[in-house]
């Protein structure tokens, strides 16, 4: 059906994506999965977001340390991926590691200096070690 491997495989990620939409998520990972399987060791952005959307569905049925394991390498493939970072970042808060959240909240803002969540859960997670987060303040 498809002409190569590279074909197959942006046929798989766009049916992922539209499984997504859907609110299928199971099939959306028995697809990015596949995607996985296909290429072990490509490092494309395609292949980035197949590890995070694998990790959203590990992240659902709290299997933290598998997910962690997909979005590091997502990062690793794409290092400005924020939403990789940020979903990083809450892994590690919620699997009581704040120091690795707060470096990765440090990246998310980095890549976005204005995102929200990022901002917000990097104070609170400063907040509940009772530390100051001077990052976040600004000299005039």
């Amino acid at each position: 059906m498809y002409s190569d491997e590279r074909e197959k495989m942006s046929a798989l990620v766009s049916i992922g994506k539209l499984q997504t939409d859907i609110g299928r998520l199971d099939l959306a990972v028995l697809s990015y999965r596949e995607v996985l399987d296909m290429q072990p060791g490509v490092e494309t952005p395609e292949i980035a977001d197949a590890h995070m959307q694998v990790a959203i569905s590990l992240l659902d049925s709290q299997q933290y340390h598998e997910a962690v394991t997909h979005l590091e390498t997502a990062t690793a493939i794409v290092p400005t991926l924020a939403a990789a970072h940020l979903l990083l970042a809450n892994s590690f808060r919620d699997m009581g590691q704040p120091e690795k959240a707060i470096a990765r909240y440090k990246k998310v803002i980095k890549y976005r200096p204005r995102d929200f969540n990022g901002l917000s859960a990097m104070g609170f997670t400063h907040h509940v070690r009772g530390a100051s987060f001077p990052e976040l303040s600004r000299s005039p």
